[in-house]
């Protein structure tokens, strides 16, 4: 016998033993049918979902736990589409000594009748329709009994038809044939869900196979089912021929002219012996904080018997796992179908990779790390949002979302529309259009609803808000889409230097202010007038043709101008009036006017008028109305537009009317209005909260009710669409009123959303949203990815659908299901409002702990930026190379800056009373043990090598770490003589001493390699960066071979001037100080024991005794520098270039306009020949050169320019980027900072360090430099973008705020010009340096 036979045969007859091993279907209380494994459930659920047939109603088959088959019903198809004609259900009987369930069915459009009788029969069910009339002559041939089965869960399998076997396609297959339109059955309305493209034929599929008895999957025990029937043919389509969300579909048409009992089926669900659900269970994907509750919630078959413990397992990193703690199972009790249980494993703390063991069940892993919720809104708001912007092209690096939708505008609506989806047109436009005229100007912003492409208004306004409340709240800078509404354009993952949320803001708000001013009040919705192209699942553009509609023309014709079409797919802009809907428009223009200003003053100028007129006339028109719609604040509407009009004016009359209106409403329903009461704190007094206290205990209450009544303890809803919206509001709540009062409302119950929408729910432990760090995220989603089996990353889906009686499911094979699987504009953007409040709380209540190669450390969080100061990287003893820091136990906290090396200098306090304690660094992230690898910068202080510290407010690095996501660093190092003392003459103990201070630098970058992934970092891409002396250490450490591949780029800020000493230079000094002590190189270890000023005062006359007076101007250090041996430092720094060992490092470097130049910008009145007397005594007979070059370079310049150019900085600066250009290698970037501070008069210049808070975004911290000004701040976001783009790419052009950047070279001199108005120069000022100092 043939071996694939025998194997066949052999799985058929398993498949038959567990079919025959099955039990009778009994009827249960809760009428329908049920045995172990199989429930078939008869008119449970009806046709009366908002979209007619969403294949969630009829007779339907949960087998095994899935639903696998609904639909069961007389049909007027073979393959029903969403919106063909459904029966009403106008009686329902259960007969329980019969087991029998009775439902009437009635297509009223065609006056027909039928009755389905279905009977628990042995194992299975008879179903029988009967007719009390004949199938009217319309539907002859077309009525029919259908029952559809779930495409995915029986694609590839086999099935035998009357013993000839066939298999399931994966993909769509059959074939079809036309037919007249008049032979096609009504649907919906009368609308048609395809266009025939002018052929007046529709598309009528044949069936796949025609038999009596159906044995479907008989390979598959848990989805075999029998279907036979003695008097009437069975045939099989594939609904997907028609619809992608359509089913395969058995059939049985109905016989024309009989009555009474005209068709019977038997259907027999194999139910697997013994079979018991496997337990669920759910925990949250994302994983856990360290000190957060970590409770499974496993959900288990009534059948199935609880264990009494549960395990957690530690992933170690050998990829071995162990046992880490064992904890006591605690009932919960039963929730509808299954019975629940707890596990609480909050005692497990420590960061790593783990995973629950139940039984022989184990999960997926998944991490408790402090950085779990870091990322939760990312995918959502750099991809999914963006993605829904209409009227934009939208592009995500190779792939095209969608081209600009709806160029032809908006059509209005005719009176008496009755829409699709859930809108009408009223009796009359309420307008001033007329109907199907143009209204212009509809046709910008705003944002699909989900996945249809239309503008749901009261969806988008709920967007706009939740947009405002996030930057309000949070004032997230992130930057990852490129907008431009001049080209409509929308690029992903491409920053454009603009907080993506604003311009989230300003594309919502332009389209709703449109509606408000073009239309005069608000639209119910902006959406398609033909059902054919509502189902669209393709590109958005290509859902019209983009020419308005002309009823001149023939059908499918294009008027010869090209401007106008015959093509009836115009969007139609539906505009009856309702004022609750103005009402909450004023409320979400109120908060736009203010979040707005200053960024689109226009526009929000508009949207404030806006909000006061909707207002009044809504408020007018409501009169006397019951204020049903309510807005996104709770309570009725205008409560909310009080409130944000109070916000944004000040004006006392609103505050008045939204505490009038509040109190009554928190009496009534405080969940509902709780979330505007809370959104008012931080603008009322203190009596206000106190007031509003006894609220927040009531509302404790209802927390505490939710534990009892489900297992999960959030808002379960159980309507016809998943209830994740009203968990989103219900989590963002609780964050609200945990935030306010903690001690009401603790920190703890805020997980519970979050642990509900990651995993911890009914049915499967995926997490509904795809978000990033999600280890089971579901797979499959359903909205503007076409008909794809795919998710748009950061989509959140709504949920666990309810099916009557007792059934949840959320399907991750099937996307069509709407009501569970389909993202919505105003869910996803409640979910950046949730998400964000949420991992700020939870953020703010952690102390972040980070293990380093020494111990662990703590710190603190601010404005969602970790910080740890003062961490030890190093131990050393004087004049010795650092070595590894002494290990420590427990948690070093890390909450302060280190201490400060010893000074030389009155001005900088020193802090250091034990010289081996001041190697510390300082870190700021946003993120730690995350797994990204943000890029590092590292900063180096200035003050030569002789004095400085890291705990100067203005470079403190949280602002670029928030701004740029990157992570900053800081040390302290040894400086002066204690740093650079050369003691190599004495013996080979002393070899590195000359440069022990650079090598302390070394030793950080080498604790940034191994320590900073913990802190989110990337060891592999450092970019060290200084000003002055903090600029000379950078080019020293690219002539140290102990730094090569320690640092990937550099960039050096007026630091040419550094020199270091010779080795003969710098033994001698050594050797001359030991003199002015009294010790011979013998003695040097003695060393050890002089006091610290003991020792400044000899070095000090040791450097004047070697190098005399210093000289002003010279571009030589003075005092204790490192020293070019040869073997720890190559060779001289800028010199005029770097060593060989460096070419590949991409390089910044730059200077201020008069460094530290004497500067006459106090002299206000200075004239021309004033200035030219004051040059001659430095420049004679070259002075009217000077001027001329000065004239050339600066043409704009003024008499004290003249007198306060740098002349040093500059000078060095050309010599050593013309010496690092003519190496090749990296790309190099150079930069000329000419802005001028308005500080003291503006009579300071553009002097040496100005550069720094302004790149560090610090300008608050020095506001004694930078004046804290408009102008100051906005120099600074360009040059800090500048900055972190460099560190992000090694290319400091930033789009949209700098003009491009070219990279140096000595032919174009290419120099980014930083002042108010940035450009790009060319070789400008080479003659003029050259002839003020001929370096070359």
């Amino acid at each position: 016998m043939n071996r694939n036979l025998i194997i066949t045969s052999v799985l058929l007859l398993t498949s038959v033993f567990n079919y025959v091993s099955g039990q009778d279907l009994k009827l249960n209380d809760l009428e329908y049918f049920e045995t172990q494994g199989v429930n078939v459930l008869v008119y449970s659920n009806q046709f009366t979902g908002g979209f007619n047939d969403e294949k969630n109603a009829g007779i339907e088959l949960i087998h095994h736990g899935v639903r696998t088959a609904q639909g069961g019903a007389v049909r007027l198809s073979g393959t029903p589409e969403q919106w063909d004609l459904v029966p009403a259900m106008p009686a329902r009987k259960v007969d329980p000594v019969s087991k029998t369930i009775e439902v009437g069915l009635r297509y009223t459009d065609y006056d027909f009748d039928s009755r389905l009788v279905v009977t628990a029969k042995g194992k299975g069910v008879e179903i029988s329709v009967y007719l009390d009339k004949p199938v009217p002559a319309a539907l002859e041939g077309k009525a029919g009994f259908n029952l559809e089965f779930l495409p995915s869960q029986y694609w590839n399998k086999a099935y035998v038809v009357d013993g000839r076997y066939n298999r399931f396609p994966r993909y769509v297959a059959g074939n079809s044939v036309t037919k007249p339109n008049s032979q096609k059955p009504k649907q919906f309305k009368g609308y048609v869900t395809s266009d025939d493209r002018g052929t007046g034929r529709f598309v009528d599929p044949l069936p796949l196979e025609t038999g009596h008895s159906f044995l479907l999957a008989p390979d598959d025990p848990e989805r075999m089912v029998r279907i036979t029937s003695s008097n009437a043919d069975l045939m099989l389509f594939d609904g997907r021929v028609l619809a992608q969300n359509g089913w395969f579909v058995v059939r049985s048409l109905l016989p024309a002219g009989k009555t009474g009992l005209v068709l019977t089926w038997t259907v027999e669900p194999n139910a697997v012996k013994g079979w018991i659900r496997e337990p669920n269970i759910g925990f949250s994907q994302v994983g856990y904080l360290p000190s957060q509750p970590k409770v499974s919630v496993i959900e288990l078959d009534k059948k199935d018997k609880a264990l009494p413990k549960a395990s957690i397992y530690k992933v170690n990193e050998d990829g071995s796992a162990a046992r880490v703690f064992t904890g006591r199972i605690v009932p919960w009790g039963d929730y509808f179908k299954y019975h629940y249980v707890k596990f609480d494993f909050s005692p497990v703390q420590t960061p790593g990779i783990y995973y629950i063991q139940y039984g022989r069940f184990r999960t997926n892993n998944f991490l408790i790390e402090n950085s779990v919720y870091d990322r939760i809104t990312e995918a959502t708001s750099d991809v999914w949002i963006p993605i829904h912007m209409n009227h934009m092209f939208v592009n995500e690096a190779y792939r095209v979302w969608h081209g600009e939708p709806f160029k032809e505008g908006y059509l209005q609506a005719p009176p008496n529309t009755d829409h699709f989806d859930l809108h009408r047109q009223g009796p009359t436009t309420d307008t001033r259009f007329k109907a199907l005229e143009l209204i212009p100007g509809l046709n910008i912003g705003g944002f699909f609803d989900a996945g249809d492409f239309d503008i749901e208004t009261s969806s988008n306004i709920s967007v706009v808000q939740n947009f405002v409340r996030t930057w309000e709240y949070f004032k997230p800078m992130r930057d990852q889409t490129f907008v431009d509404q001049k080209q409509r354009y929308v690029d992903l993952h491409r920053p454009d230097g603009t907080p993506d949320i604003l311009q989230f803001i300003e594309h919502g708000t332009l389209n709703l202010v449109a509606q408000a001013e073009i239309i005069g009040h608000m639209a119910q919705t902006l959406s398609n007038s033909v059902l054919d192209n509502y189902h669209h699942l393709g590109d958005a553009a290509s859902i019209t043709d983009g020419l308005p509609y002309n009823p001149d023309l023939g059908p499918y014709e294009i008027a010869a101008d090209g401007r106008s079409s015959g093509v009836k797919d115009d969007m139609w802009a539906f505009t009856s009036r309702n004022p609750s809907l103005d009402l909450s428009a004023a409320t979400m223009f109120a908060a736009v006017s203010r979040t707005l200003k200053g960024y689109n003053d226009d526009l929000s100028e508009r949207a404030l008028q806006q909000s006061k007129r909707l207002m009044q006339e809504a408020t007018e028109l409501a009169a006397g109305r019951v204020q049903e719609n309510r807005s996104w604040g709770g309570g009725p509407a205008n409560m909310g537009t009080n409130l944000q009009l109070f916000i944004s004016t000040g004006d006392q009359q609103y505050r008045d009317k939204f505490l009038e209106l509040l109190w009554p409403s928190l009496d009534r329903f405080v969940n509902f209005s709780l979330l505007t009461a809370l959104d008012a704190i931080p603008y009322m007094d203190a009596s206000y909260r106190e007031k509003l206290r006894p609220y927040i205990v009531k509302y404790r209450e209802y927390l505490e009710k939710l534990e009892k009544d489900n297992p999960y303890g959030v808002p379960i809803g159980l309507g016809n669409w998943a209830g994740g919206g009203e968990v989103l509001n219900f989590g963002t709540t609780v964050c609200f009123a945990s935030k306010y009062f903690p001690d009401i409302i603790g920190v703890e119950h805020t997980f519970k959303t979050a642990s509900w929408l990651f995993g911890c729910h009914p049915y499967h432990n995926y997490s509904f949203v795809a978000a990033v760090g999600a280890a089971r995220p579901k797979a499959v989603f359903y909205g503007n990815n076409r008909a794809d089996f795919s998710f748009i990353p950061g989509n959140v889906a709504p949920g666990v659908l309810f099916r009557k009686p007792d059934h949840f499911e959320n399907y991750d094979d099937w996307p069509f299901l709407w009501g569970q699987n389909e993202g919505t504009i105003a869910g996803n953007t409640s979910y950046l409002i949730f998400g964000s409040v949420f991992r700020d709380l939870v953020k703010a209540d952690q102390v972040p702990v980070v293990e380093t190669t020494s111990g662990t450390v703590s710190g603190t969080v601010d404005d969602g930026v970790f910080s740890f100061k003062g961490i030890p990287y190093a131990r050393a003893e004087r004049f010795m190379p650092p070595q590894e820091p002494e290990p420590w136990t427990g948690v070093l906290k890390c909450n302060e800056f280190g201490p400060v090396a010893k000074q030389i200098v009155a001005w900088i306090a020193d802090s250091v009373m034990d010289e081996k304690k001041l190697f510390s660094v300082n870190v700021w992230t946003q993120g730690i043990s995350d797994g990204r690898k943000r890029p590092v910068m590292l900063w180096l202080h200035g003050g030569g090598f002789n004095v400085g510290s890291s705990n100067d407010p203005m470079t403190y690095g949280m602002a670029l770490a928030k701004k740029g996501d990157v992570v900053m660093v800081s040390l302290n190092h040894r400086l002066n003589i204690l740093g650079y003392l050369d003691l190599s003459a004495c013996g080979e103990k002393y070899a590195q001493s000359a440069n022990v201070g650079m090598l302390d630098i070394v030793k950080a970058m080498e604790w940034i390699r191994e320590n900073i992934g913990n802190f989110g970092g990337n060891p592999d891409d450092v970019t060290v960066l200084g000003e002055s002396g903090g600029g000379g250490k950078v080019g020293t450490l690219m002539c140290m071979p102990a730094a090569k591949g320690l640092f990937q780029k550099a960039i050096i800020q007026s630091g040419t001037l550094v020199n270091v000493m010779t080795r003969e230079q710098s033994q001698a000094l050594g050797l001359e100080v030991l003199k002015k002590l009294g010790l011979t190189p013998g003695e040097a270890d003695k060393l050890n024991t002089i006091p610290y000023m003991d020792l400044v005062k000899a070095g000090n006359e040791a450097v004047s005794e070697i190098y005399g007076p210093r000289k002003p101007g010279s571009p030589t250090s003075y005092g204790f520098v490192p020293s070019a041996d040869g073997n720890v430092l190559l060779q001289q720094p800028f010199s005029p270039g770097f060593a060989g060992i460096s070419e590949e490092v991409p390089l910044m470097i730059g200077t201020t306009l008069n460094e530290l130049m004497r500067t006459y910008y106090g002299e206000k009145e200075m004239s021309m020949e004033q200035a030219r007397e004051r040059l001659v005594k430095e420049y004679g007979d070259r002075t009217d050169e000077f001027i001329r070059l000065f004239s050339k370079a600066y043409p704009d310049y003024t008499p004290q320019d003249l007198l306060s150019i740098d002349n040093v900085f500059r000078p060095y600066t050309i010599r050593t980027v013309d010496a690092r250009a003519r190496q090749g290698g990296a790309p190099l970037y150079v930069y000329l900072l000419a802005w001028k501070s308005t500080v003291d008069n503006a009579s300071k210049g553009s002097f040496h360090g100005l550069d720094i808070p302004l790149a560090f975004y610090n300008v608050d911290l020095r506001p004694d430099w930078t004046g804290n000004s408009e102008e100051a701040w906005k120099l600074a976001d360009k040059m800090s973008s500048a900055w972190l783009n460099f560190a992000r790419t090694g290319d400091p052009n930033a789009p949209g705020k700098l003009p491009s950047w070219e990279p140096y070279t000595v032919e174009n001199g290419a120099t980014m010009y930083f002042d108010n108005e940035c450009r790009i120069v060319h070789n400008h000022d080479r003659e003029l340096m050259h002839l003020i100092r001929p370096v070359d």
